[in-house]
């Protein structure tokens, strides 16, 4: 919903715009705009991958934050050192996580940690930084019900349990 007192100026006439700036550019203003938006991001190089946090885990090293950044992957923050390390989705590389979407992350007992995407779940060694992916196969029944993984926990017995878009739950 919209709170009239917010608008910098008179709501639109059609309350179904209402929170929707509609704005127009040139197609060169456009161009400026993501040229400055890139210089920022390579001026601000030690910070997130992305703005948009969907995940944060604590690391088995208590001066390490994993957080995800929506379509910016996954981020490693050492808060001692105040250093940010990305890892971002690679399609030509064995070891690399799952997809671009991070959704959500969650440590297990062995200190691996489990990371939902949108295109199946990444199984992530923190002393190696490798990842071991997991998608759902047709074929078999043993496989992750969905590619889409939206949350993860740990039971109080250790055992893993996704929620998934469109697959259910799977332990």
């Amino acid at each position: 919903s919209h709170h009239y007192g917010s608008w910098n100026n008179l709501p639109p006439d059609r309350p179904e715009l209402w929170g929707i700036q509609v704005i127009s550019i040139t197609k060169k203003q456009t161009l400026e705009l993501l040229d400055l938006l890139d210089k920022r991001r390579n001026i601000h190089i030690n910070s997130l991958s992305g703005n948009t946090i969907t995940a944060i885990a604590p690391g088995d090293d208590p001066s390490i934050l994993w957080v995800g950044a929506g379509w910016e992957g996954l981020n490693k923050f050492d808060t001692k050192k105040e250093k940010f390390t990305y890892y971002k989705y690679d399609p030509k590389a064995k070891n690399s996580i799952a997809s671009y979407r991070v959704n959500t992350i969650c440590r297990d007992t062995s200190n691996l940690y489990w990371i939902g995407t949108n295109d199946g779940l990444s199984l992530m060694d923190s002393k190696t930084e490798t990842f071991t992916n997991f998608r759902n196969d047709p074929f078999n029944l043993q496989s992750i019900s969905s590619n889409n993984i939206s949350s993860i926990i740990k039971d109080h017995s250790g055992i893993i349990w996704l929620g998934t878009y469109w697959g259910g739950i799977d332990k």
